[in-house]
């Protein structure tokens, strides 16, 4: 029995002695710990460097020299128990463009070699050249971020393969067309949670809501100024996972879609410049997420507005340039948590109501270019909370009340052009 416990005790021991060892290599680095990276995947980047352009020299680490860990290279990441490379951040700013010091060039398939990659960051670059297929074959991948540098052509669907993919931008802000004939491939990424297709030409993707409806773990879904002109029927809502969406800048033209109200999870909505008319739609669920609706430059109507929206804390609504004319509706009163109150550009001709400023959650109350008239009223005073406030580009007259002083929160104010 004492034998045992000698035994037990100089195991413990030297268990011990490893984990500190282990511990300081991983801190401090002895001879060999942590491992270098691969030779192949050294070569693979040192391929991958030949075909870029280069202007700022910003991969100076990046060089063939023997001993050259290219663990310890700008952009790159490794597995500190593998030495695998596992993320390339290769990625610009725009600092970076505004001293010509973006990357440019070819995309070498020597990235093939890099077999345990999984994030993978090109964004705000100036490739213009198509999106290669062959990154459908780094399966590998959780993360791929292309957006806005400068790819053209149509999207391969080989993209598709990807099925281990969390993350998707395949934005287009900037530079030549980029397209698709469908979205079918999408079909694939099961595992998606953020995809961004912003400013990529969708008008021949009839399909482009099934889709994604078929993705049951998207959090964030943007597909902004893509040229949808259609809303097919949906049936059945899945992806009932959505946090944020964004469709603006497409041209629906057509009333108000019932089912984005029915997304139980959904915090910000942003549907600006679609061309939606009519009233905002009344829902029977209680919608306890939402907290950010843009529907700026549309034809909404505030008549009804509808009662799901009253009592709704911490609520930025916008609805600048929407053509709304008359009185404020009194309703807006009865939304209470208003925090962010928009209704820049519309033509609201009456004195301002004195139930605006009883609204006392508002952090910013955007009245600009309307045909406001009358005095601003020293219950001003009780927005307590009011950091932004512009009531510029109206026919408001008299004096500007003592009380605007006592905001201590205020740090934008605009009463100009009155």
């Amino acid at each position: 029995m004492e034998r045992s416990m000698r035994v037990v005790l100089l195991l413990i021991r030297v268990l011990a002695i490893a984990t500190i060892t282990f511990s300081i290599g991983l801190c401090n680095g002895i001879p060999g710990w942590p491992p270098l990276c691969k030779e192949s995947e050294r070569q693979a980047l040192l391929m991958f460097k030949q075909d870029l352009k280069d202007p700022a020299n910003r991969l100076s680490s990046w060089v063939a020299e023997e001993g050259s860990d290219c663990c310890s290279w700008t952009g790159v990441v490794c597995d500190h128990i593998t030495g695998h490379i596992h993320e390339l951040h290769l990625n610009s700013s725009y600092s970076d463009w505004h001293f010509n010091s973006f990357f440019s060039g070819k995309i070498n398939s020597s990235l093939l070699s890099l077999k345990h990659l999984n994030y993978l960051d090109l964004s705000n670059n100036e490739f213009i050249t198509q999106i290669p297929s062959f990154l459908g074959s780094m399966t590998s991948l959780t993360h791929l971020n292309l957006g806005n540098s400068a790819f053209g052509g149509v999207i391969p669907h080989k993209l598709g393969n990807l099925s281990s993919l969390h993350y998707l931008n395949i934005s287009n802000i900037y530079g030549p067309s980029l397209k698709v004939e469908n979205l079918k491939w999408i079909s694939g990424l099961s595992l998606l949670k953020h995809l961004d297709l912003s400013s990529v030409d969708l008008s021949k993707a009839s399909d482009w809501l099934q889709v994604t409806n078929m993705l049951p773990s998207l959090v964030e879904l943007d597909m902004s100024d893509c040229e949808l002109h259609q809303i097919p029927p949906l049936p059945t809502l899945n992806f009932t996972s959505l946090v944020v969406l964004d469709l603006s800048g497409n041209s629906f033209n057509s009333l108000m879609l019932r089912w984005v109200f029915s997304l139980k999870n959904l915090v910000s909505l942003h549907l600006s410049g679609c061309g939606f008319q009519g009233p905002i739609p009344s829902i029977s669920q209680n919608i306890t997420s939402l907290r950010e609706i843009d529907l700026s430059s549309n034809s909404i109507s505030l008549d009804p507005i509808p009662k799901w929206l009253f009592n709704k804390k911490f609520l930025e609504l916008s609805l600048e340039a929407n053509q709304l004319t008359g009185q404020l509706p009194s309703s807006i009163q009865n939304m209470t948590g208003l925090t962010a109150l928009n209704l820049r550009e519309n033509e609201f001709n009456s004195t301002i109501p004195e139930w605006l400023y009883s609204l006392n959650n508002l952090e910013s109350l955007l009245l600009s270019r309307n045909a406001l008239r009358g005095e601003i009223s020293s219950s001003i005073g009780n927005l307590k909370s009011l950091r932004q406030f512009d009531l510029s580009h109206n026919s408001m007259s008299g004096p500007i009340p003592m009380s605007l002083g006592n905001l201590s929160s205020l740090v934008e104010l605009d009463i100009s052009g009155n």
